[in-house]
């Protein structure tokens, strides 16, 4: 790890920011429901001992998506790309509750050993589009931040994946997803998800602190 025994010290981690954003409007097309529909972006950002060059290449390997879902969260992978590469195509199964809908994305935008993008072709959004970017925080450590900018669907999925259902779900998502990140480059992989973290929709999951 990092900032331990023989090695040079990091700024600690720590959560930079978790937080959601209106980005515009975009009128719905001709023949649809006029009103207007809003882009929401979520940001999250968590400072990770270990460089932006190691973190880029933890999300290149072939099992690090699987390592990044929730437990509470049921996905089907139904194809995957052999390796992470522009152009390359996901297609899997997400389930909310007993609705399963079929998501594809692609992966593009690589820049070597700082981001990479994943845009929704076929899903549960009307547009989702995921910025990974892995940045130096100035102290020898990196920052990993996601970015997500979605527009919710129209009609019966829109009711399902509402405005609060998909901020707790991304709220509670990346949480694990960062915290399950730190524990694979940091080295402390009991520290980072509690044995006892549980699907409650009412519990705030909170962010670990911990010093290099």
């Amino acid at each position: 790890m990092v900032g331990r025994r023989g090695k040079p010290r990091v700024t600690p981690r720590r959560v930079l920011a978790s937080k959601f954003s209106q980005c515009g409007q975009r009128p719905f097309p001709v023949g649809r429901n006029r009103t207007e529909r809003i882009m929401e972006r979520f940001v999250k950002e968590t400072r990770i001992n270990t460089t932006p060059e190691k973190l880029y290449e933890w999300h290149m390997q072939p099992g690090a998506f699987d390592k990044l879902v929730p437990p509470w969260q049921k996905v089907e992978v139904l194809e995957r790309p052999k390796k992470l590469k522009e152009g390359a195509v996901l297609l899997m199964k997400v389930y909310a509750g007993p609705i399963g809908v079929r998501w594809v994305a692609r992966h593009q935008d690589f820049v070597e050993g700082r981001q990479f993008v994943d845009d929704q072709v076929h899903g549960p959004f009307e547009s989702w589009t995921h910025t990974h970017e892995f940045l130096p925080d100035g102290h020898g450590g990196a920052i990993l931040r996601d970015s997500i900018d979605y527009e919710l669907p129209a009609g019966k999925l829109g009711e399902v994946f509402g405005s609060w259902f998909a901020r707790r779900m991304l709220e509670r998502m990346f949480n694990y997803r960062h915290e399950k990140t730190a524990a694979e480059l940091e080295g402390d992989q009991t520290s980072a998800v509690p044995p006892n973290w549980k699907d409650e929709s009412s519990r705030a999951q909170p962010n670990r602190h911990k010093d290099g």
